[in-house]
């Protein structure tokens, strides 16, 4: 992600809007501006589906992340709660193919209440040469969350946000991994106490740029000509392109103008 005034940014927020209008799906999805006019003002001359959100309760003066936070992990229970089914999105995500193929899968498996893009937590060592890598188990990444309108997922962003809430240090809210750890500890204690069910993406239909798993648990870091002959080769759909930004995301700073997308399906 970045500022709305890097070259970047629109180019995320128009590729997603491209992406909307090729695969028909515009009339169901809307970028949200996290307190940003100029954001609303672009959007608003393209004639792109976007809203304006702006934190309340005192809280618009907190770091953008914390704001972002606060609208996922407040405001998507809502909407579950109603029978609302929410594919949500970061904006470095983008459709190489119609998203029909990932709703058809979610359709027909109504016993699983959330697909969720698989990520693993990992090290890397370059300072030496034949640098390694060392990998944790599986883990959700909701950047690419579709999530079924029910109770069980309400309830895993209700827990979620106390979690968030009880947090006091006020750089740990504003770093961007910190709510997804509260979803992941929610989306655990579901599975245990109230028979939250979730599955993962396949990482061949649904990779993170950087971090793709293919072959017996390896961990590629790929990126450019290289893995687009192989995301052509195994057919992938969507794509997080976490290794084409401009800076790191566990840099809170580039997170002075943000977005969320999130695409709602009834």
């Amino acid at each position: 992600m970045a500022t709305v005034g890097e070259d970047l940014y629109w180019q995320l927020a128009e590729n997603f809007v491209y992406g909307l209008v090729k695969y028909n799906y515009s009339s169901c999805s809307l970028i949200i501006c996290v307190g940003d006019t100029r954001c609303m003002d672009m959007c608003r001359k393209q004639y792109f589906p976007c809203f304006l959100y702006r934190q309340e309760n005192g809280l618009s003066k907190s770091s953008v992340m914390e704001q972002i936070a606060i609208l996922k992990l407040q405001y998507i229970p809502k909407a579950l709660t109603l029978g609302v089914d929410v594919f949500m999105l970061d904006l470095d995500v983008g459709f190489l193919a119609s998203p029909d193929y990932l709703l058809d899968v979610y359709r027909e498996t109504p016993m699983v209440d959330v697909f969720v893009q698989e990520d693993y937590l990992f090290i890397m060592n370059r300072s030496k040469a034949g640098w390694g890598t060392w990998h944790t188990e599986p883990l959700p990444n909701i950047g690419m969350f579709l999530c079924r309108g029910n109770n069980r997922t309400a309830k895993v962003f209700e827990l979620a946000l106390k979690c968030y809430l009880k947090i006091t240090d006020d750089e740990e809210k504003s770093k961007p991994g910190t709510d997804q750890s509260c979803v992941l500890d929610a989306m655990r204690v579901g599975r245990g106490t109230f028979a939250l069910k979730y599955a993962y993406f396949n990482n061949a239909t649904a990779p993170l740029m950087d971090k793709l798993t293919l072959h017996h648990g390896t961990v590629n870091e790929l990126g450019g000509q290289q893995i687009g002959g192989l995301l052509e080769q195994v057919k992938s759909v969507a794509m997080h392109t976490t290794c084409y930004e401009k800076s790191t995301k566990v840099s809170e700073y580039i997170f002075k103008f943000t977005l969320i997308i999130y695409c709602v399906f009834t």
